[in-house]
């Protein structure tokens, strides 16, 4: 094998491996306190806002993800279903651009069309209709 083939069989190894979840202590702890806010708006408390801070890399994507597989999307008599989503939010982040990543993230074609009030409203609406429990 030549010296390229390694380092190309050694990237998909490294690659392979990026997309294990080892669920490690403080990983369980975040899913578990995400669970227990959702349970508690759930049940009809006021829904809670948890801020999931960390270092690049330290694994806040991967929690979002695993929400979603706890949670995932569905199809119900021709209604998107969507109890987690996960948005994108822009780097420099406006009512309009957050409003139009929110869209984006729930299927809408015309996403970067209108005004931040008109996406706004349309945001909302689309969250109310497809019955989104949790934004991350």
């Amino acid at each position: 094998m030549t010296e390229h083939a390694l380092q190309c069989a050694y990237i998909d190894e490294i690659r392979q491996i990026e997309h294990i979840l080892i669920p490690h202590r403080q990983f369980q702890e975040v899913v578990q306190r995400l669970s227990h806010v959702h349970e508690f708006a759930s049940g009809g408390a006021e829904p809670r806002h948890t801020l999931l801070v960390g270092e690049s890399g330290s694994g806040k994507t991967w929690i979002a993800r695993y929400m979603l597989t706890l949670m995932p999307p569905q199809n119900q008599d021709g209604i998107s279903i969507k109890p987690v989503l996960l948005v994108s939010t822009p780097a420099t982040p406006t009512l309009k651009t957050l409003a139009e990543a929110i869209l984006f993230a729930l299927g809408d074609p015309l996403a970067g069309y209108g005004t931040a009030d008109n996406k706004r409203y349309r945001a909302l609406s689309l969250i109310r209709s497809c019955r989104v429990e949790m934004i991350i």
